[in-house]
């Protein structure tokens, strides 16, 4: 029974699709992410951080709707999931800040998306969808010092323990604009806010601040940030 019902939804996807849609693109793109760390247990002097982490690849397929003007699409990132440990800046005696890509992370999005404003070759679209969050570790050693890099003040009682959390569902709003070039190719960029709610990368640091042990601090990434990228597509069907 099982297995007729889900043949019987299968042939009914193949016959809808046709019916509701009129033309798909395909597109790449590449950008710089940034992204948050948040310190769930404050370090001494610590803040939350917020910067350039990394860069993402991304490969894009839009199906356009005949509902006027709107699509659905799949949006597949790829890019390294980092977590940084920051203090204040006037309390720093060497840096302030470092980090630790421990994870290579794929986010799979699926978002319906609408076209507010198209001008002749030009456009502007927006969209909302969720992601499909999905972290694995690469082999990297968190940093071994904290003296090196905030002062004599700060010193670590022990190794950095490290825990990982391999999957999370996201929310994603979208924009994209661009132009139409040679009446099938796109040229545009495309900006996603994410918000994550969950961990995917926490670093637990054990350490003494002027010779006196503190609370263990505890750091997450969780993959709240902006992803920007400039890409390329190209319509396979008009």
């Amino acid at each position: 029974m099982k297995i007729i019902f889900n043949k019987c939804i299968a042939i009914v996807i193949c016959h809808l699709i046709p019916l509701i849609s009129y033309g798909q693109t395909i597109s790449l793109g590449f950008g710089p992410i940034f992204t948050q760390s948040v310190q769930k247990v404050k370090l001494v002097n610590g803040v939350n951080d917020f910067q350039n982490t990394g860069f993402n690849y991304n490969f894009k397929y839009e199906h356009k709707l005949k509902l006027k003007n709107s699509e659905i699409f799949a949006f597949l990132n790829y890019f390294p999931g980092e977590t940084w440990i920051t203090i204040d800046k006037s309390k720093a005696i060497y840096e302030y800040g470092n980090g630790f890509k421990g994870i290579n992370i794929i986010r799979l999005d699926l978002c319906f998306q609408y076209e507010i404003i198209k001008l002749r070759n030009y456009f502007i679209k927006v969209g909302i969808g969720i992601g499909n969050q999905i972290s694995r570790r690469n082999g990297y050693d968190p940093f071994d010092s904290i003296y090196e890099i905030f002062g004599p003040d700060y010193s670590m009682n022990e190794p950095i323990t490290i825990s990982y959390n391999s999957f999370q569902i996201v929310p994603v709003i979208n924009f994209k604009t661009g132009f139409v070039t040679f009446r099938r190719f796109e040229v545009f960029f495309n900006i996603q806010g994410v918000y994550g709610s969950k961990s995917y990368q926490t670093m637990n640091l054990n350490y003494s601040h002027k010779g006196i042990i503190q609370k263990t601090a505890v750091i997450e990434a969780r993959g709240t940030g902006l992803f920007p990228l400039f890409g390329i597509g190209y319509k396979i069907v008009k």
